[in-house]
């Protein structure tokens, strides 16, 4: 119910419908107790088992993310193990690129109407620097320290 609560006061927006593809995960007793509770009024819709076709639109999407960030991994030379990282700043950028199904409006701007600022973006990979605190080093240290853009933060407006 959390998730519901946080969804509907935060962007005033009502979940109707939840879709996927009949995993394990889907049925937790966590998750059934949200999904099958009466209070929720929330449609669970499943595919049947091993039939990926009926779910082409986010098979479709799933495949060009992981593709994606397989690029972005081996184009720029990067430890495999920042996978997590790549895909978490595809899916950043997906929601703030405009997209044809919707009038060419980022998936960010139909949701909350309104649109994303996308100044602070940077190039996934980029050696950049963060600022020391002046009250953790001292006078003859380095100002800084020297990092590798792996994407931006959910939940500040930090790299």
């Amino acid at each position: 119910m959390e998730f519901k609560v946080f969804v509907e006061s935060k962007f005033g927006k009502r979940i109707k419908i939840l879709q996927n593809d009949n995993g394990n995960e889907f049925f937790s007793k966590q998750f059934k107790d949200l999904m099958w509770n009466m209070e929720s009024n929330i449609k669970h819709q499943t595919s049947t088992p091993y039939t990926p076709q009926q779910n082409g639109v986010f098979e479709h999407f799933n495949r060009t993310i992981v593709e994606s960030a397989h690029s972005m991994i081996h184009q720029r030379g990067i430890n495999v193990k920042y996978w997590a990282e790549a895909i978490n700043t595809i899916v950043y950028l997906k929601a703030r690129s405009p997209h044809k199904a919707i009038s060419s409006m980022t998936l960010k701007e139909s949701w909350s109407k309104k649109k994303p600022k996308v100044s602070h973006l940077n190039f996934f990979g980029n050696t950049c620097y963060a600022l020391k605190p002046s009250q953790t080093k001292t006078k003859l240290e380095r100002k800084s320290t020297k990092y590798m853009f792996v994407g931006c933060s959910a939940n500040s407006k930090a790299y």
